[in-house]
Protein backbone atom coordinates (compact mmCIF):
# COMPACT_ATOMS: atom_id res chain seq x y z
CA UNK A 1 0.00 0.00 0.00
CA UNK A 2 2.75 2.21 0.64
CA UNK A 3 4.34 1.54 -2.15
CA UNK A 4 0.98 2.51 -4.33
CA UNK A 5 0.60 5.99 -2.28
CA UNK A 6 4.71 6.69 -3.34
CA UNK A 7 4.31 5.91 -6.89
CA UNK A 8 0.72 7.77 -7.63
CA UNK A 9 2.74 10.90 -5.05
CA UNK A 10 5.97 10.97 -7.68
CA UNK A 11 2.83 10.62 -10.55
CA UNK A 12 1.79 13.94 -9.09
CA UNK A 13 4.49 15.90 -8.62
CA UNK A 14 5.77 14.59 -12.35
CA UNK A 15 2.40 16.22 -13.41
CA UNK A 16 2.15 19.10 -11.79
CA UNK A 17 6.10 20.40 -12.92
CA UNK A 18 4.77 18.92 -16.81
CA UNK A 19 1.82 21.69 -16.34
CA UNK A 20 4.34 24.16 -15.08
CA UNK A 21 6.65 23.73 -17.49
CA UNK A 22 4.52 23.49 -20.69
CA UNK A 23 1.73 26.21 -19.36
CA UNK A 24 2.91 28.54 -22.36
CA UNK A 25 2.73 26.58 -25.25
CA UNK A 26 -0.58 27.39 -26.50
CA UNK A 27 0.36 31.14 -26.77
CA UNK A 28 4.02 30.39 -28.26
CA UNK A 29 2.13 28.44 -31.20
CA UNK A 30 -0.50 31.20 -31.64
CA UNK A 31 2.65 33.67 -31.91
CA UNK A 32 4.58 31.65 -34.22
CA UNK A 33 1.89 30.28 -36.42
CA UNK A 34 -0.20 33.44 -36.69
CA UNK A 35 2.34 35.79 -37.44
CA UNK A 36 4.42 33.42 -39.76
CA UNK A 37 0.49 33.36 -41.58
CA UNK A 38 -0.13 37.07 -41.83
CA UNK A 39 4.00 37.60 -43.30
CA UNK A 40 2.73 35.14 -46.09
CA UNK A 41 -0.56 36.05 -46.67
CA UNK A 42 0.69 39.60 -46.98
CA UNK A 43 -2.17 41.27 -47.06
CA UNK A 44 -2.13 45.56 -46.06
CA UNK A 45 -5.55 45.57 -44.34
CA UNK A 46 -4.50 42.56 -41.89
CA UNK A 47 -0.88 44.61 -41.19
CA UNK A 48 -2.96 47.16 -40.42
CA UNK A 49 -4.72 45.46 -38.03
CA UNK A 50 -2.49 44.22 -35.57
CA UNK A 51 0.51 46.91 -36.36
CA UNK A 52 1.14 49.09 -33.76
CA UNK A 53 2.27 52.01 -35.77
CA UNK A 54 2.77 52.93 -39.35
CA UNK A 55 6.66 52.00 -39.36
CA UNK A 56 5.58 48.46 -38.43
CA UNK A 57 3.00 48.60 -41.43
CA UNK A 58 5.85 49.48 -43.48
CA UNK A 59 8.46 47.00 -42.49
CA UNK A 60 5.76 44.05 -42.61
CA UNK A 61 5.16 44.72 -45.69
CA UNK A 62 8.77 44.77 -47.02
CA UNK A 63 9.23 41.43 -45.41
CA UNK A 64 9.23 38.76 -48.01
CA UNK A 65 6.54 36.60 -47.76
CA UNK A 66 9.20 33.31 -46.69
CA UNK A 67 10.10 35.23 -43.10
CA UNK A 68 9.27 33.41 -40.38
CA UNK A 69 9.47 34.40 -36.67
CA UNK A 70 12.81 32.79 -34.83
CA UNK A 71 14.77 33.16 -31.23
CA UNK A 72 10.82 33.69 -29.74
CA UNK A 73 11.01 34.24 -26.05
CA UNK A 74 9.08 33.50 -22.94
CA UNK A 75 6.14 34.94 -22.12
CA UNK A 76 7.78 38.93 -21.23
CA UNK A 77 4.75 39.98 -18.78
CA UNK A 78 0.90 40.12 -19.16
CA UNK A 79 -1.44 38.01 -17.15
CA UNK A 80 -4.18 35.10 -17.74
CA UNK A 81 -5.91 37.08 -20.86
CA UNK A 82 -3.03 38.77 -22.40
CA UNK A 83 0.65 37.65 -22.92
CA UNK A 84 3.41 39.91 -24.10
CA UNK A 85 6.18 37.49 -26.11
CA UNK A 86 9.65 39.04 -27.93
CA UNK A 87 10.53 37.69 -31.20
CA UNK A 88 13.30 38.06 -34.39
CA UNK A 89 10.90 38.88 -37.07
CA UNK A 90 12.93 39.17 -40.78
CA UNK A 91 16.00 41.35 -39.65
CA UNK A 92 14.08 43.38 -36.77
CA UNK A 93 13.10 42.29 -33.39
CA UNK A 94 9.44 42.20 -32.97
CA UNK A 95 7.06 42.41 -29.82
CA UNK A 96 3.96 40.28 -30.12
CA UNK A 97 0.83 40.55 -27.71
CA UNK A 98 -1.16 37.63 -27.31
CA UNK A 99 -5.05 37.46 -26.10
CA UNK A 100 -6.98 34.58 -24.58
CA UNK A 101 -10.01 34.31 -26.61
CA UNK A 102 -10.80 30.54 -25.01
CA UNK A 103 -8.96 28.20 -22.64
CA UNK A 104 -6.45 26.99 -24.64
CA UNK A 105 -7.16 29.62 -27.87
CA UNK A 106 -4.77 32.32 -28.25
CA UNK A 107 -5.22 35.39 -31.02
CA UNK A 108 -2.31 37.50 -32.15
CA UNK A 109 -3.78 41.06 -30.83
CA UNK A 110 -0.84 43.41 -31.28
CA UNK A 111 2.85 43.49 -33.63
CA UNK A 112 5.11 45.94 -33.02
CA UNK A 113 8.35 46.31 -34.97
CA UNK A 114 11.47 48.48 -33.36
Amino acid sequence: MKRHLGLIAVLVVIFVAGVGFFNDVPEKLAVIEQTDQLVSQHKLTKFKNVAVNAKTVRYLEALPEKARVSDLSDAQGGNSDMSYYVAQLGDRTAGVVVEKQMPFVWKVKTVSVW
